[in-house]
């Protein structure tokens, strides 16, 4: 007999365990001029989870760029 699911995942596990904390999770938040974020919590405090790719030489100069840009552009 299987228990219940666990949330395994780096996307799963941290809005299971912030939810059963009791604190208000929206996952997948666009914001205008930022873009979307993986998680805001209470409605002001945002959580980003970086894969692998957050490191990789292109990635890192798109980065720079899109941080150097004004903000709504």
């Amino acid at each position: 007999m299987k228990g219940p699911r666990v949330a395994t995942t780096r996307r799963e596990a941290p809005p299971y365990l912030f939810r059963s904390g009791g604190i208000h999770t929206e996952t997948q938040v666009e914001f205008p001029g930022i873009g979307i974020v993986d998680f805001l919590l209470e409605g002001f405090l945002i959580v980003e989870i970086d894969g692998g790719t957050q490191l990789e030489p292109r990635q890192v100069k798109k980065e720079k760029a899109r941080s150097k840009r004004p903000a709504g552009t």
